[in-house]
């Protein structure tokens, strides 16, 4: 997947990644990223709003509402 995160309209830290490999069930996204992508075709552009864990990782966006544009860029299936 190709994604653009914005918090509040703004861009952040990390907020961009391109062709970004997701494993569909890995946890390896924020909490509703990787369901979000369920049933979704190759060239399909959803948005998903999201928010970032309390924990999480970078305390700069940790518990706060972001919005992710993300482009199906490819689909494997095992």
């Amino acid at each position: 997947t190709d994604f653009v995160g914005t918090i509040e309209g703004e861009a952040f830290s990390g907020n961009e990644g391109k062709a970004v490999p997701v494993v569909i069930g890995s946890g390896q996204m924020i909490e509703g990223f990787e369901k979000g992508l369920i049933g979704k075709k190759i060239g399909e552009t959803l948005i998903l709003n999201l928010k970032f864990p309390d924990d999480y990782q970078y305390t700069e966006v940790a518990g706060k509402p972001v919005d992710f544009e993300i482009n199906v860029v490819n689909c494997n299936f095992s």
